[in-house]
């Protein structure tokens, strides 16, 4: 179980590098940080935080609905390619 939320948490490191700075620094700094605290450090208003929260969020499901996506196609593809 550790093992899998480790490889979890990973990915999404994974994923959130790849992405434009905003969303990296939000993103990186949601799990140690308050909004307040965000907020202070980025020098914006707590509810743009919460906003580029929601935002940069919806970017990394949908980056990793694409990944996710792209593996099944290639999955599909070397089964049929195999058979």
């Amino acid at each position: 179980m550790f093992m899998a939320i480790k490889l979890k948490v990973i990915k999404a490191k994974k994923i959130i590098n790849k992405m434009e700075e905003i969303c990296r620094e939000i993103l990186m700094s949601i799990t140690d940080y308050t909004t307040d605290e965000i907020s202070s450090m980025l020098k914006i208003k707590p509810g743009t935080v919460l906003s580029r929260i929601h935002n940069c969020r919806k970017k990394l499901f949908r980056i990793h609905l694409n990944e996710a996506g792209n593996r099944i196609i290639e999955n599909n593809f070397l089964k049929e390619y195999n058979n």
